[in-house]
């Protein structure tokens, strides 16, 4: 016996939309599961693309939520290590690992 599978995005779960599957047969029986994954959220970003990039912080200090990325920092074999972050509402200056940007619980991709 086949059943036909229909995915509807209805699903929510955490900040991103899961679909939910619906599966039928010829007796129109239907079963419906929803998936959810349990791994943390994170961003996907290319690191090559990250110079003038918004993040928005997800908890803000010193009334700083909103940045922009201003410069990327190298090592000797040309290898993204760092990013130069810069505060839209005073312009102060901070240095991270890139790959902390990946932390969704951390920053999100874009002002919000």
């Amino acid at each position: 016996m086949f059943h036909k599978i229909k995915i509807v995005k209805t699903g929510r779960c955490g900040k991103l939309f899961y679909p939910e599957i619906k599966l039928s047969n010829n007796n129109s029986k239907q079963m419906e599961a929803r998936k959810c994954m349990t791994q943390p959220l994170q961003n996907q970003i290319n690191p090559e693309k990250l110079t003038l990039s918004k993040w928005t912080a997800v908890t803000p200090t010193h009334k700083e939520k909103h940045f922009l990325v201003v410069r990327v920092l190298r090592d000797e074999e040309e290898v993204i290590t760092h990013c130069v972050l810069e505060a839209v509402i005073n312009h102060r200056e901070i240095e991270i690992d890139w790959r902390v940007l990946k932390d969704s619980s951390q920053w999100l991709l874009g002002w919000r």
